[in-house]
C-alpha cells in the first residue's frame, strides 16, 4: 500500500469496522475500539461521506460517549442528525417534483442515492449529496420552468435559449438545480456523456426500453433489480476509471446485494460482459463482502484473504475521498494517452494544452450563450482561465505538478 501511510491505512479500516458494525447491528469489540483515534476516524469518515453510518456503529459501543472527546462526539452526532434531516427534506422536495411530472405527463425515474438509501437499515445511514432523476429530455424546458419557479438556480440559464445542441445531439448529461439550504437536483436527460465508454452509450441509448412501469402512479419508472445493479456498477466504474471513488460505493454494493439475494446471475454476467465490466464487478463485489460483511475481517492484521487486484482497488478507495482525486484523474488520462509506452514530454504538453484550451464541446456546456457564437470561443477560453486563476489557483497548480510528475503504470 505505497500511496497511503500506515496510520491512514489503520484509520481507514477503523472506519470500515464501525460501518460494518452499524450495518450488521453488532457491538464493536472493546480491544478494537480502545485502539482507535476517534478524531482521525471521524475526519476520515467525513471525507468519505460515511460519518452518519459510522456514528451508528459508534453508538453500539456502550463506552463510546466517555471514550470520545465531547467536541468530536458532538460533531459526529451532528453529522448523523444532519444526514437524517437532509434525506427527509430531499424526500419531501422530490415528491413535489414527482407530482409536477405526473401532472405534466412527463415520464421519470429516480436514480442512485434516492433508491439506495431505502435499503440501509436505519435513516440517514446512506448520505446523499444530490438527487438524480432521469426524465424525458423533450420536456427539459418545462422542467426548467418548474424548478426555477420553485426558487432553484441553475448554471446554464433558460434551456430554450441556450440548450447546447449540435446536429440534434445534447452535450449535457444533466441540468443541475440548487436551492438553499441543502437542495441539489441533477435532472438527467441521459445516463452517460460522450466521453464515456462507447459501449455504455450504445447500451443506454434507448434507456426507457429497459425500464419497468411503477405501480401506483402514471409516469414513474424503475429499473428491474438486475438492471439497477448493472447501472450502479457502470456509474461507479466511470468514477473509478477517472479520478477513483471512495468506500461508500463498496458499501452500496454490499448493502444492495445483501438486500437483493435472488438476482439472476446469468443475466448479470451477460449484461456486465456486454459493458466490459465483468472483471471489475467481480473484484468490487468480493471486496465489498469482505469489508462490510459479517466476517469483519481485520485486514490490517491479516491480508491473506484479499487478492492482489482487490488490494489495488482498496488502496484507491482508501485514498480517494468520496468521488476520487485530481491526481488519479491526471494519471488515468495520461496513461490512457500513452498506451503501452512511457509518457512522453509531447503527451504531457498535449494534455496541458487540452486543459488550457478545451474542445468546443466543453465550452458549449460551460458557456452556452457565448460559445454558440464561434467567433467568441477565444473569449470563452480566456474567461475559463481567469475563473480558474481567481477561484482555484492551488488546485490548478497541483494539477500542473501532477502532469509532470505522473509516471507510467
Amino acid at each position: 500500500m505505497s500511496e497511503i501511510t500506515e496510520t491512514a491505512y489503520k484509520t481507514g479500516f477503523d472506519m470500515i469496522y464501525l460501518a460494518a458494525c452499524a450495518l450488521q447491528k453488532e457491538t464493536p469489540a472493546d480491544d478494537v475500539m480502545k485502539a482507535m483515534d476517534f478524531e482521525q476516524v471521524y475526519r476520515f469518515a467525513k471525507s468519505q461521506t460515511m460519518a452518519a453510518v459510522t456514528f451508528y456503529g459508534l453508538e453500539f459501543w456502550e463506552k463510546a460517549k466517555t471514550a470520545v472527546k465531547p467536541e468530536i462526539w458532538a460533531k459526529w452526532k451532528e453529522a448523523r442528525d444532519k444526514a437524517i434531516r437532509k434525506n427527509l427534506l430531499f424526500d419531501i422536495e422530490r415528491e413535489k417534483l414527482f407530482s409536477f411530472l405526473e401532472e405534466a405527463g412527463i415520464w421519470y425515474m429516480p436514480l442512485k442515492g434516492s433508491v439506495m438509501k431505502e435499503l440501509y437499515p436505519q435513516a440517514g445511514m446512506r448520505q446523499m449529496a444530490d438527487n438524480d432523476i432521469l426524465f424525458d429530455k423533450l420536456y427539459r424546458v418545462k422542467v426548467y420552468e418548474y424548478m426555477t419557479g420553485q426558487g432553484y438556480e441553475t448554471l446554464y440559464g433558460d434551456p430554450e435559449e441556450v440548450m447546447p445542441i449540435e446536429n440534434g445531439e445534447l452535450f449535457l448529461v444533466h441540468d443541475s438545480y440548487l436551492k438553499q439550504p441543502v437542495y441539489n437536483f441533477e435532472m438527467h436527460m441521459t445516463l452517460f456523456g460522450k466521453s464515456s465508454n462507447p459501449k455504455w452509450l450504445a447500451y443506454y441509448e434507448n434507456v426507457k426500453e429497459r425500464l419497468q412501469k411503477d405501480e401506483g402512479n402514471g409516469y414513474g419508472y424503475h429499473f428491474r433489480d438486475e438492471d439497477f445493479y448493472v447501472y450502479m456498477t457502470a456509474h461507479a466504474s466511470k468514477h473509478f476509471n477517472n479520478g477513483g471513488h471512495g468506500l461508500r460505493n463498496l458499501m452500496d454494493v454490499y448493502v444492495y446485494l445483501s438486500q437483493k439475494k435472488n438476482l439472476d446471475r446469468t443475466y448479470l454476467e451477460r449484461e456486465l460482459g456486454a459493458l466490459e465490466l465483468t472483471e471489475h464487478e467481480g473484484i468490487i463485489r468480493s471486496l465489498a463482502e469482505k469489508l462490510f460483511g459479517n466476517s469483519f475481517i481485520r485486514l490490517q492484521e491479516d491480508m491473506s484473504g484479499i487478492s492482489e487486484k482487490e488490494k489495488e482497488v482498496l488502496e484507491i478507495c482508501l485514498s480517494s475521498g468520496t468521488y476520487g482525486t485530481e491526481k488519479r484523474l491526471v494519471e488515468t488520462r495520461l496513461n490512457k494517452m500513452s498506451g503501452e509506452k512511457s509518457i512522453t514530454v509531447k503527451e504531457r504538453l498535449k494534455y496541458l494544452f487540452r486543459r488550457l484550451i478545451p474542445e468546443e464541446e466543453v465550452l458549449l456546456v460551460r458557456y452556452p450563450k457565448l460559445a454558440r457564437k464561434k467567433y467568441l470561443l477565444p473569449l470563452c477560453v480566456l474567461i475559463r482561465m481567469g475563473e480558474g486563476a481567481v477561484h482555484a489557483p492551488k488546485r490548478l497548480w497541483k494539477e500542473f505538478t501532477y502532469i509532470w510528475k505522473t509516471k507510467k503504470k
